[in-house]
């Protein structure tokens, strides 16, 4: 079996009215990158996938953030002696069939044998999606493609960075979702709607226009009481500078998508070249949608310089399902740190109850990079509590997270080590959650 190269720390922690106190361990290997994790209430574990060496790789991890012995196995390619490349993988759980489906970047290399020597490109090859049961074995599979363009189009800017999400009903014919950005039509997302055995649903894929010159950081939630599907993304330049946070919702019925929504988050002014990479995730109790972003200023006319992460809840207005509201931010989402924009904020909703967890990356006093967990009550509108909870330098979060509700709860989140040049280092982090909080 094929020697598992994926570093983990786990940060455990127990969570009180004022900070999180935490401590880490090294478990296992190096060498796996852009990690995410789905989580299996039934069996109290998730299933975590991540790249290495243009290969993805599966690991069961268990209530405490660790791998399940001998549970590793290939993801794709479906067959090892395939030299297909693939990356960016994210997963999600379909708790009424319990199953996991995973998606990513698909690729081949094409050689050209030129005057000067042989040129091999990384062709991009569609979205690869499967499925896995609650065990791990595999029940389904397909390979999606941005529809209107032409397949295997010579070059490596093509479907890209998918994201991926479930909807919580037992019915097979729906849905789970795959989105993804392409360069070559850059304003619109891309997408495609599944039956639980991954059979296209009617009009799939397709496209839907957004107000982006170029669609960019996809991220995804599912709200189970409007049975809406969400998409906050960059909304950027042709170029992918100056990027601002947008979310695109949808209505899901039998007769297919309606009620097409677009919101624009607030903004501050922004320096050019920075992605916001949104974060969102459905909080249930209070029926409200929690969204992070990075934000950085350049110096203006009464707003002074800065940097940070905002969030803010988005709901929509009673009677009229097709009308997102967002409250003016906080735009300080990681108080008392100084912050660094290298890696995203990821927000996971924190089970029954009307809060969610935001993980950060965060710049202390002493040189690196770290991660820290911040609590945000979406109810009152507040944080709750703040504390960094890696000790080594230059970590990020990478990919979903999820909530583990058994035990007093626990949230499972992954991370990639970022070194700058690689191997780079990845793992996944659990964290005892105390509720309820005040």
């Amino acid at each position: 079996m094929y020697q598992r190269l994926l570093k983990a720390i786990v940060a455990i922690a127990l969570l009180s009215a004022v900070s999180l106190h935490a401590q880490a361990d090294t478990i296992a290997g190096y060498g796996a990158r852009t990690p995410s994790i789905a989580i299996d209430p039934t069996l109290d574990r998730g299933l975590a996938v991540y790249e290495h060496g243009g290969r993805i790789y599966g690991t069961f991890v268990d209530n405490a953030g660790r791998s399940v012995a001998g549970s590793e196995f290939l993801v794709f390619p479906l067959s090892p002696a395939s030299s297909s490349r693939y990356k960016d993988p994210v997963i999600v759980f379909k708790s009424a069939q319990r199953r996991f489906y995973i998606a990513a970047r698909q690729s081949y290399p094409s050689r050209f044998n030129l005057p000067s020597g042989p040129l091999v490109i990384d062709t991009a090859d569609g979205i690869a999606v499967t499925a896995y049961d609650a065990v791990g074995t595999r029940v389904a599979t397909r390979t999606l493609y941005t529809p209107g363009l032409a397949r295997n189009a010579f070059t490596a800017d093509a479907e890209a960075r998918p994201a991926i999400v479930a909807d919580w009903f037992a019915y097979n014919g729906c849905c789970v979702v795959v989105a993804w950005e392409d360069v070559r039509a850059p304003g619109r997302l891309h997408l495609a709607r599944h039956s639980v055995d991954l059979s296209l649903l009617s009009g799939d894929p397709r496209s839907l226009a957004t107000p982006a010159a170029r669609v960019s950081n996809l991220s995804a939630t599912y709200d189970t009481a409007r049975n809406r599907f969400l998409f906050a993304y960059d909304a950027c330049t042709t170029s992918g500078y100056s990027c601002t946070p947008r979310i695109l919702s949808f209505a899901q019925n039998t007769a297919g998508i309606s009620a097409i929504t677009h919101l624009a988050l607030p903004v501050r002014p922004a320096l050019a070249g920075d992605p916001s990479y949104p974060s969102i995730a459905w909080v249930p109790v209070g029926n409200q949608h929690v969204v992070a972003w990075n934000w950085r200023t350049n110096p203006q006319p009464g707003v002074p310089a800065g940097r940070g992460t905002a969030v803010t809840t988005v709901s929509f207005t009673i009677g009229t399902p097709g009308d997102m509201t967002a409250r003016s931010p906080l735009w300080d989402a990681r108080p008392g740190t100084a912050v660094s924009l290298r890696g995203p904020a990821h927000v996971v909703a924190l089970g029954s109850t009307p809060r969610a967890m935001i993980v950060a990356p965060t710049t202390p006093v002493a040189a690196g990079q770290h991660l820290a967990g911040y609590v945000f009550d979406a109810a009152g509108f507040r944080m709750l509590a703040a504390r960094r909870f890696s000790m080594d330098a230059d970590y990020i979060p990478s990919g979903r997270g999820g909530y583990l509700p058994a035990n007093g709860g626990r949230v499972m989140a992954t991370w990639q080590h970022d070194i700058l040049v690689p191997p780079y280092d990845a793992g996944v982090w659990a964290l005892p959650v105390t509720l309820p909080l005040p």
